[in-house]
């Protein structure tokens, strides 16, 4: 049964589309309601006629003046008549009105409008004087605007800046003529000074001299940094940081360790110490396996940043890096042996222990 229900209501409806659509013809072209076809006298001819649709549709927005190439649309809110003489009034479109009176007007609205919100949400708004101060900034905010407009009106009164020329401005200082003008460049009394440019003048480096990064403090002590040492042995420089490092990490174990509150605090930080410098020489191990390969020179700048030629650094090598390593190990290990002697040992009187 819900077979032969569905049946016929597929042949119903096919039946009733063609029946709706049989006298309507669509040409091709032409855009709207579709065209009835009545047939005429004569079996073998038909004639077309327009059948106009019940409803017509209505543009809501549409382009200005019904031309696109305006770059505008008309709306019912910015067309209507009531927006178009609220428009008109006011003061910045009042064209026939004084440019002095036009500046009054708009000058007393807004000194009306701030005196509200100073009152309301000044510093004083919950004390007697709330009134008061509220008037005094409001004055001080107009007088700050008129300073502010005079002061860049007088700056640029005599001042031209031709198209084309990047720099100072040009002053236009009137010669004997008053038919013409002779342009002299003025230069600034006070020259600007660029603290921050490329390194030696050259942007394609990639790099900025900066009044940190190319002071000579901050060069030197850079330079006297392990990593930048270039002229001493790769296995010295690894066993001055492994002692650094070394020697620094049982504090920090010691008192924030899970055993500081025992007997066993200092022991148990040093191991652990101990436990960090052996995963971090693990880590440049394989990062100097993945890296570097056997044989191959130095990766490292043969010129320095100035230009001077110089050593390529061994560091960046297999072999450098593998003597690196090895010398990480052994100062970070002595290092922790260190700390631990003078601590606990020695039992110096340090803050920590």
């Amino acid at each position: 049964m819900a077979t032969a229900a569905s049946t016929m209501a597929s042949q119903l409806k096919s039946n009733f589309a063609s029946s709706l659509t049989r006298g309507l013809v669509t040409p091709k072209g032409i855009s709207g309601a579709p065209l009835r076809v009545l047939p005429s006298r004569r079996n073998s001819c038909f004639t077309i006629k327009a059948v106009q649709s019940e409803k017509p549709t209505y543009q809501v927005i549409q382009p200005i003046n019904g031309d696109p190439f305006i770059g505008s649309l008309e709306t019912p809110v910015t067309s209507s008549p009531l927006i178009a003489w609220y428009l008109s009034n006011l003061p910045a479109y009042r064209t026939a009105v004084n440019s002095l009176l036009r500046g009054i007007e708009v000058g007393l609205a807004h000194g009306f409008l701030l005196v509200g919100p100073f009152v309301k949400t000044g510093p004083l708004r919950n004390t007697p004087y709330a009134a008061q101060v509220s008037n005094m900034a409001t004055a001080a905010s107009t007088m700050a605007s008129q300073l502010k407009s005079n002061f860049a009106s007088s700056l640029t009164r005599g001042l031209v800046t031709p198209k084309g020329i990047s720099g100072a401005p040009l002053r236009v200082l009137p010669s004997r003529r008053n038919s013409c003008f002779t342009i002299k460049a003025v230069q600034s009394e006070k020259p600007t000074y660029q603290v921050i440019q490329p390194i030696n003048g050259d942007p394609f480096i990639g790099s900025l001299e900066t009044p940190v990064t190319s002071s000579p403090l901050i060069a030197w002590y850079l330079s006297n940094l392990p990593a930048y040492r270039t002229a001493v042995n790769p296995l010295l420089r690894g066993i001055e940081v492994g002692l650094a490092h070394g020697f620094l990490l049982v504090g920090p174990f010691v008192k924030t360790g899970p055993l500081r509150n025992t007997p066993y605090a200092g022991g148990a930080g040093s191991l652990a110490a101990a436990g960090l410098v052996v995963i971090l020489s693990l880590c440049l191990t394989i990062y100097g396996i993945s890296s570097f390969k056997e044989g191959e020179p130095s990766t490292a700048p043969a010129l320095t940043l100035t230009g001077r030629k110089k050593e390529p650094d061994q560091l960046q090598t297999a072999e450098g890096w593998a003597k690196f390593t090895g010398g990480f190990f052994f100062g970070g290990i002595s290092g922790v042996t260190w700390a631990y002697f003078l601590l606990y040992v020695l039992d110096l009187p340090y803050y920590f222990k």
